[in-house]
């Protein structure tokens, strides 16, 4: 206890929390050593834009993306202009936009009452999830985006605060930075809106400041499409996109899928990237909530957890993405691997459990937020409304909306984890005075178990990825290959097979390499010749050596 209150006090006098998540960042960094000159994922995607600026000095987008993603290439271009262009460069980058949306987190925290050591907790949380440490080394928009966007509403809360006009141009100004990133910006200035003419009325200053606002946004947007329409097309990727999202629309039948499916999803990602504040949740609901709607909860709960168990395609996704997607144990990309890529790391049922827990924590987390939120609008005039929460509730409002009709992979909910984090702490502001040492050791617990997962899985990922690139190393320069007729995996192939005017998207059946002569798998394939192995260490699995197989393709002379 002594121990804990000179850490308060030292927080409290001391810039510590901003030096302590950098030096955290930077010594996670040099532990794990996420370097490798091959993408990963859709990073090709995004590296191969700033390729083509760099030795063209124009924009070209691939069709696998469809997001703006102009700033990102540009702040590429010139750092690579300035050190040299490589993949760990760009990767740098979003190292440093990483640290600044923890630092954005941590002051939006503060700003909204939260006691220093406690907004410091929060921001490691968000910043060694294991999703978010993952795409963090990665040049994938998210991290990125998320580093620009946390400031512009860090400088709209702040306006909330002081009314100060600088605070408003500095917000506007970051907003289009982050639009000019990835388009889903367009969450703040609607709930920018709305906050203020809540908290101030309906006045000449609040309509304009709302309508430049608004107005400036759809420009970009509008001026943005245009652009693109008529400097190369339309990227086949962003009328996909929009096509699905109106059909969804369209469509009573898909609308009531699309609730139901990304309620499930949603549930199940928030309650795995926030595991950790579980036993608060609980506490809060055992305190806030009467017995028959304690009930109500559990019944809720076990009926999400039947549906998951029972409906082979929701559990499958939600394993996919919230349980091995977090293993890193990725297949090669290529028929080959998954064919023989098959390394048990826990039973079915374990999985099934922690799925079941994943979503669980969820319903808690979201149903204290949810009660937080009926309870002040119900019992609280609007006007005394706290004008932060109307906007940080807005912004997650208006971003579900908008993707709903989306299928959700993992790394779009990293935009709602801070607002979650945010709102959670307002919904259990009382109850963390009184916290005891169970439920704060339990929290720490599962803080400490979130980081050695983070940890274990970039550093499998890159461990892993430089053994193939030691394995394509070897083909290329001893078996003089070219890269046609290699099949090294969706990475790999990505990176060296991707052409802009391919047709397939969204098919993507690109990336197969028909008859190769080489193919690289996790797994031996008996009918091929067996001409190398290349061994890696796991840190997820402590004593498991992973492998990497180089093959010769007997079919193919």
């Amino acid at each position: 206890m002594l121990i804990l209150k000179t850490i308060t006090r030292s927080f409290n006098k001391f810039p510590l929390p901003y030096i302590g998540i950098i030096l955290l960042w930077v010594s996670a960094i040099l532990i794990v050593h996420p370097f490798s000159n091959l993408p990963f994922g859709d990073e090709f995607a995004y590296i191969k834009p700033v390729q083509h600026y760099l030795q063209t000095g124009s924009m070209k987008y691939t069709d696998w993306s469809s997001m703006t993603l102009i700033l990102q290439v540009w702040i590429g271009a010139v750092v690579s202009w300035l050190f040299g262009f490589s993949i760990t460069t760009l990767r740098l980058i979003s190292q440093a936009f990483a640290v600044s949306a923890v630092l954005a987190l941590y002051m939006n925290l503060q700003i909204i009452g939260t006691k220093r050591l406690i907004a410091f907790l929060l921001s490691i949380l968000m910043l060694f999830n294991p999703l978010y440490f993952q795409i963090g080394v990665s040049f994938v928009t998210d991290i990125p985006f998320l580093g620009i966007f946390l400031w512009a509403v860090y400088f709209m809360l702040r306006y909330f605060e002081t009314a100060a006009n600088k605070y408003y141009v500095m917000g506007l100004l970051c907003t289009i930075a982050a639009f000019f990133i990835r388009d889903v910006a367009v969450v703040l200035p609607p709930a920018f809106a709305f906050a203020l003419l809540l908290q101030k009325g309906f006045t000449k200053r609040t309509i304009l400041l709302s309508l430049v606002y608004i107005l400036l946004l759809v420009c970009c947007y509008f001026g943005w499409r245009w652009w693109l329409a008529n400097i190369h097309g339309l990227p086949k990727n962003i009328d996909f996109s929009r096509n699905r999202m109106l059909e969804t629309l369209t469509s009573p039948v898909k609308i009531a899928s699309a609730l139901s499916r990304n309620t499930i999803y949603t549930l199940g990602y928030v309650g795995m990237y926030c595991v950790p504040l579980l036993p608060i949740a609980l506490l809060a609901i055992k305190r806030y909530f009467t017995r028959s709607q304690l009930l109500i909860v559990g019944i809720f709960a076990a009926a999400l957890c039947i549906v998951i168990l029972s409906i082979n395609k929701v559990y499958g996704v939600l394993l996919t993405h919230v349980w091995d997607g977090f293993t890193i144990s990725f297949n090669s990309g290529n028929v080959y691997s998954m064919q023989n890529e098959s390394i048990p790391y826990v039973t079915e049922w374990v999985k099934k459990i922690i799925t079941c827990c994943a979503v669980v924590s969820g319903v808690c987390i979201v149903l204290v937020i949810v009660r937080y939120l009926w309870v002040l609008g119900k019992n609280i005039r609007h006007k005394q409304l706290p004008v932060s929460v109307i906007f940080l509730a807005g912004i997650l409002c208006i971003y579900g909306i908008l993707m709903f009709t989306q299928w959700m992979i993992p790394r779009y909910y990293l935009v709602m984890i801070p607002f979650i984090l945010m709102l959670f702490y307002k919904s259990t502001e009382d109850l963390f005075p009184i916290i005891g040492p169970v439920v704060r050791n339990s929290v720490l617990g599962f803080l400490l178990a979130v980081v050695y997962i983070s940890f274990s899985f970039v550093h499998d990922t890159f461990a892993r990825h430089r053994a193939y690139m030691t394995a394509l190393d070897y083909v290329e320069n001893q078996c003089h290959a070219t890269y046609w007729d290699i099949d090294g995996g969706f990475d790999y192939n990505s990176w060296k097979n991707y052409y802009y005017h391919y047709k397939s998207t969204p098919d993507k059946n690109w990336w197969w390499v028909e008859n190769p002569k080489f193919v690289l798998t996790d797994g031996h394939i008996p009918s091929m010749q067996l001409l190398k192995v290349v061994s890696y260490y796991r840190w997820y699995q402590p004593g498991f050596i992973g492998y990497v197989y180089v093959h010769r393709n007997p079919a193919i002379p």
